[in-house]
């Protein structure tokens, strides 16, 4: 969702693609563009946000299930029974130390 902010802030920034009212003062332009990247924003968020919502993201929680090698000479520790606590997302299936978590 942060990225569709960005994204929409850098189109709608004055001069990038569009300066609305093209002869208005520096203070006129920028408050109309407050005015229609608000609007838009206001019509789009929710659509961008459902289209968002079945994005699944794995999760690695052990990185030595994946092949890795851990750093120093201390052993690695056993990864918790539960998992780590993921925010933001609910923890939809487990396996072999990644854990698919959807937003």
């Amino acid at each position: 969702m942060a990225l569709y902010l960005v994204v929409l802030f850098v189109v709608l920034t004055p001069g990038v693609f569009v300066s609305l009212p093209p002869k208005g003062s520096k203070l006129v332009v920028a408050l109309t563009h407050a005015v229609v990247f608000a609007v838009v924003y206001q019509l789009t968020h929710r659509m961008v946000a459902r289209a968002l919502e079945g994005f699944a993201v794995n999760v690695v929680t052990n990185p030595s299930s994946m092949g890795a090698k851990p750093s120093g000479a201390a052993a690695p520790e056993a990864a918790p029974k539960s998992g780590p606590a993921v925010a933001g997302g609910k923890p939809t299936a487990t396996g072999s130390g990644i854990q698919m978590v959807t937003f």
